[in-house]
């Protein structure tokens, strides 16, 4: 009915859902602080099972990413879209895979598809590190302490460790994306899709 009402897109919104409380309040969290730190809008609460035209589906294939985030990416084309409100219920067969690394990995991954704040990170931290590599620069001159010459090495190997880590997370994501390759590949013969 909203697609035939002129909407793009239309989703499932998952406004609860029957699993564990820390759970469920963790995934809350994690899209509420993706949606704060991401470049562009994320959908909330958007379930993956969806309804959308060819025009979206074309412009979130164009993007050619090899981490797709379909939150991310549906936020981003923009078009109509409208959220149907249900509440999942808990699984009635078989048993998920989806572990505890799992969604780890999915949250990073996420967080890498839809912000550029990791990169940003070292920028809004040099003021930081500079003053503490001050401060610790003058109590050693005036105690001698080899303690604080320590502490130091550590915080400037912390920093450009960060640094260095976050700018190659991105610069691996920038040569997968480069390559080219599809995301999948469709088998025609199995397919009802039409050939290009």
């Amino acid at each position: 009915d909203h697609y035939e009402k002129g909407y793009d897109i239309v989703y499932g919104e998952r406004v609860d859902r029957e699993e564990n409380r820390v759970m469920n309040w963790l995934k809350k969290m994690f899209y509420h602080i993706v949606r704060r730190v991401a470049d562009e809008d994320i959908v909330l609460y958007m379930a993956e099972f969806a309804l959308f035209t060819a025009e979206v589906r074309d412009a979130i294939v164009y993007d050619k990413s090899s981490f797709p985030f379909i939150r991310s990416s549906i936020a981003r084309v923009g078009f109509n879209r409208m959220g149907i409100p249900y509440k999942r219920q808990r699984r009635v067969a078989g048993e998920t895979h989806y572990n505890l690394i799992g969604m780890f990995i999915f949250a990073i991954a996420g967080i890498l598809a839809s912000s550029t704040l990791a990169l940003r990170t070292p920028i809004y931290m040099l003021p930081v590190w500079l003053v503490a590599t001050g401060v610790l620069g003058a109590f050693y001159i005036s105690t001698s302490n080899p303690w604080l010459l320590l502490a130091g090495v550590l915080l400037f190997c912390a920093y450009l460790g960060s640094a260095v880590a976050f700018t190659a997370l991105y610069m691996a994501r920038t040569y997968k994306n480069g390559l080219g390759r599809p995301n999948y590949v469709i088998h025609r013969r199995l397919s009802f899709m039409q050939p290009d």
